[in-house]
């Protein structure tokens, strides 16, 4: 069975849980369906619908969704086959869900080839047609169609920050299929050429510097991003990433300076607050709680935080034995003079209150 088809299977039946047959249920028929759909017969109701989906999706034959009766059904039967085997330009208004029509329209441009000229797009609905051009704008390299033919009135919400006409998304889609950015006018047209061309000079802000560096897994593009809150977690996302203990080496906490504070009570008693030092500094917690949590399922790599402090090595191993419920796990811990080490004996050596860390 190829992927596709496991795809398909997949998807359908996790619809299929929506509206009848439970799923061991139909694959228990696979073969008869596949074979002759009419089995479906057999089945009355909700069951039948979804033996028919279920049909339609491993025969990849969108016309079998025809035979699924409750609408909401039937409409997403077709969206779904008819997704896999090819969407055709007269399925789109077929559709009553916004997004999937929206989808259908984008799937239709898609297969629009670089011969095509603007004149294929006079054949599509006038409101949808910006989806037309922009793809005949971008496969021919020519920002001229979308000042001629693209809407410039008509937002579209290009990201969390920002609305754009439906003209500037053209200019933007032709900006980054041909890796130009001049063309961009706004951040996220940059930071998508950034990552596609691997040019971190592209990138305008710290939001780009963090995309680029966790899908790239670049850490010199994390040491540019100024927020420490955010520039820690590009590390900890590299490290996650990479299962790479001894990227966490580079995430660092600023500890503000501590303040000494007095204050006299209502009988004239004078108090100060006293600074209390813990086990770990706040860097050293922040790695703990976040980044070598990824030892989780290869507890050995705590070995590889020792070229960062044996403290942490030893750390590490005490809070996957926690997080795993193994003990054994902290027969690994290094204390000189200590053979078999248990986790109360690292407790012990540091005077520690035994914690459980949150899954």
């Amino acid at each position: 069975m190829t992927n596709k088809n496991l795809l398909l299977i997949s998807i359908s039946l996790v619809i299929l849980l929506l509206f009848g047959c439970s799923p061991n249920e139909l694959l228990k028929y696979k073969d008869e369906i596949q074979k002759n759909p009419s089995f479906c017969d057999k089945f009355s109701g909700e069951d039948k619908d979804s033996c028919y989906f279920f049909a339609a999706t491993i025969r990849m034959e969108p016309e079998l969704c025809n035979k699924v009766e409750i609408n909401e059904a039937k409409e997403s039967c077709f969206f779904e086959v008819k997704g896999m085997v090819g969407f055709d330009l007269e399925d789109c208004p077929k559709l009553s869900n916004q997004a999937e029509k929206t989808t259908c329209y984008f799937d239709v441009a898609e297969t629009i080839t670089p011969p095509s000229n603007v004149e294929v797009c006079k054949e599509w609905p006038s409101e949808w047609s910006y989806i037309c051009y922009t793809h005949i704008a971008k496969i021919k390299y020519n920002v001229s169609i979308c000042d001629e033919y693209v809407s410039d009135r008509i937002e579209l919400e290009y990201d969390k920050y920002s609305n754009i006409t439906l003209r500037e998304s053209c200019y933007e889609s032709v900006a980054i299929t041909n890796f130009d950015p001049s063309l961009c006018n706004f951040n996220k047209c940059f930071e998508r050429i950034a990552i596609s061309t691997k040019n971190l000079s592209l990138c305008k802000n710290q939001e780009c510097y963090t995309s680029y560096a966790t899908q790239l897994n670049d850490i010199n593009a994390c040491g540019l991003v100024e927020d420490e809150n955010l520039r820690n977690g590009c590390f900890n996302q590299i490290a996650d990433n990479t299962g790479n203990l001894r990227v966490c080496e580079n995430i660092y906490i600023t500890e503000k300076p501590f303040v000494k504070e007095c204050w006299t009570d209502d009988e004239g008693r004078k108090h100060c607050t006293s600074e209390t030092h813990s086990f770990l500094n706040k860097t050293e917690q922040y790695k703990i709680s976040n980044c070598y949590r990824i030892a989780k399922e290869n507890p050995k790599k705590c070995d590889d935080v020792a070229y960062d402090s044996m403290k942490l090595r030893n750390e590490c191993y005490y809070t996957i034995s926690k997080l795993t419920n193994n003990p054994e796990i902290c027969k690994n811990i290094v204390i000189p003079g200590v053979d078999d080490v248990t986790c109360e004996d690292y407790l012990k050596q540091y005077n520690l209150i035994p914690t459980v860390p949150k899954t």
